[in-house]
């Protein structure tokens, strides 16, 4: 009974007991049920149920006070011990009763309930589980080409360096090709401008 809540309204529908006679209960024993309050609203735990039942021993139709006594007038001029077999059996005959149908409603709506909260904590614990696969595959996907382009970048200034190289050195052959392709007397020319210097 605890699983779930009721209003008053709902205690009194389940039990058989009139509301009013319901709330007089909750108001006169308010210390002994656990409850909440939205708005002006009470909300009571389901164990509220069985207490009100225990309770209410006069039945659906009043208070206990008021069934036995009416039970005891209509023995007539029964004795005292008459009287209060009678007041026994008018109890039993009108003592509430749960609805039985109800309650197995509201007991199948919370086991499924139960099972949809499980369904949806197995959902999302797939679902984070995923994700996080995910995330791992990302990362290493990004750590990847991280490493591929400073490699690119090693190539690359590698080949620049080579360029720059190969430009010196043809540089220098064709100077030197320009130098041995003149004639004796500019070489020598050359040689006294370059001592003058």
């Amino acid at each position: 009974m605890a699983d779930y809540e009721v209003k008053t309204a709902d205690i009194s529908r389940i039990t058989g007991v009139p509301e009013k006679t319901v709330r007089k209960i909750l108001r006169e024993h308010e210390d002994r049920f656990t409850c909440r309050e939205i708005g002006r609203v009470r909300i009571y735990t389901g164990g509220a149920i069985e207490m009100v039942m225990d309770l209410a021993g006069g039945g659906a139709g009043g208070e206990p006070e008021e069934a036995a006594t009416g039970a005891q007038r209509s023995a007539g001029g029964n004795d005292a011990g008459g009287g209060e077999d009678v007041a026994h059996e008018t109890h039993a005959a009108h003592a509430p009763q749960p609805d039985r149908h109800l309650l197995g409603e509201m007991s199948a709506a919370i086991k499924t309930m139960q099972e949809m909260c499980a369904t949806q904590h197995l959902q999302i614990e797939r679902l984070k589980r995923a994700l996080e696969e995910e995330q791992a595959r990302t990362s290493e996907t990004l750590q990847h080409l991280h490493d591929k382009t400073e490699t690119l970048e090693r190539i690359l200034r590698e080949q620049q360096e080579e360029s720059r190289l190969t430009r010196e050195w043809i540089k220098y052959f064709d100077e030197w090709t320009d130098e041995q392709s003149l004639p004796l007397l500019a070489k020598l020319r050359r040689a006294l401008d370059t001592g003058k210097r």
